[in-house]
């Protein structure tokens, strides 16, 4: 609770926080969000990083993995997709992929 607090403060006095910087908080307090099971609020500011900066995998990682919590498996999916393109290879997002997939056939069958 103390470290999404801080990222917080940080966010607060961050001078018009975009970009890269700001990119990178959200998508930290994000993450301990989802550790404190704040899986809508873990939404919202993974989304706000990917805005701030859609080049790094790794806030597709963070907003998949809300996603999947919120059992959002449709959109969570799409989310992999669009992280795989920035790096197809990416071990967290192909198996999260595959089980959203299996998920979603689950539904189907």
């Amino acid at each position: 609770m103390e470290a999404m607090n801080c990222y917080t403060k940080a966010l607060h006095h961050t001078t018009a926080p975009t970009g890269s910087i700001a990119a990178v908080l959200y998508s930290n307090r994000a993450l301990c969000e989802i550790h404190l099971e704040k899986f809508e609020l873990a939404r919202e500011d993974a989304e706000d990083a990917i805005e701030n900066d859609p080049s790094q995998v790794k806030f597709y990682r963070t907003l998949s993995l809300a996603l999947e919590r919120l059992n959002l498996v449709e959109e969570s999916l799409a989310v992999c997709e669009n992280g795989l393109k920035l790096d197809a290879r990416d071990p967290d997002l192909l198996q999260r992929s595959r089980d959203c997939s299996a998920i979603i056939q689950q539904k189907v069958t």
